[in-house]
């Protein structure tokens, strides 16, 4: 049924977090929902039954955006530390990245672990959380960070291919991906900053 037919009811309704809900992200072409919450927490669900099919977490800090990747096999979190993590559907994490160094952490460790040891762990503000994006295409992971920059990873080797400065210092970078996955547009929460395109 169209969406619209139903504005009036929800089909399931479910108890989801113990604390607000932070971002919600569908696979494409699939079931698969995710939900990140300030319980620290990134549960995995069923969307026609609404189970919930996995849990990780409690993290050190709060998960702020999900991405997809679009064949559902993979989720990016920005969370407030600063950290991106990329889970798998078992919610092993399989790629973390910060932008506290010139350097990418690609560890096959407990999430929980990682956030422990992050430099910046203890940083959990909303403003710090990167955010994530797959392109349409499933080659690339862009996140856009705190200190204005974009980085792109190739996929699957999470392999760094760029670094631009696209915002302003002190303020989120949002990032959107065209259809074809050819161009990225980056746009920044400081007044006046320009909107770019790559």
């Amino acid at each position: 049924k169209h969406v619209w037919a139903r504005l009036d009811r929800s089909l399931i309704s479910i108890q989801a977090h113990e604390a607000a809900i932070t971002d919600v992200a569908f696979a494409a072409g699939t079931r698969l929902v995710a939900t990140a919450s300030e319980d620290r927490t990134i549960k995995l669900w069923d969307a026609r039954t609404g189970k919930l099919l996995s849990t990780l977490g409690p993290l050190t800090s709060v998960p702020r955006f999900l991405a997809f990747h679009p064949d559902g096999g993979l989720v990016a979190a920005g969370c407030d530390s600063g950290v991106v993590l990329v889970l798998d559907r078992s919610h092993r994490v399989v790629a973390s990245f910060t932008d506290d160094q010139q350097k990418d952490v690609n560890r096959r460790s407990s999430p929980l672990a990682y956030e422990e040891d992050s430099e910046v762990a203890t940083l959990n503000r909303p403003v710090l959380a990167p955010a994530v994006e797959f392109d349409p295409t499933g080659f690339q992971l862009a996140a856009g960070f705190y200190l204005g920059n974009v980085r792109l990873w190739e996929m699957p080797a999470f392999r760094l291919v760029a670094d631009w400065k696209a915002g302003v210092t002190e303020s989120n970078t949002a990032l959107a991906f065209s259809p074809d996955g050819a161009s990225l547009a980056t746009g920044s929460l400081f007044p006046q900053a320009p909107i770019r395109f790559w």
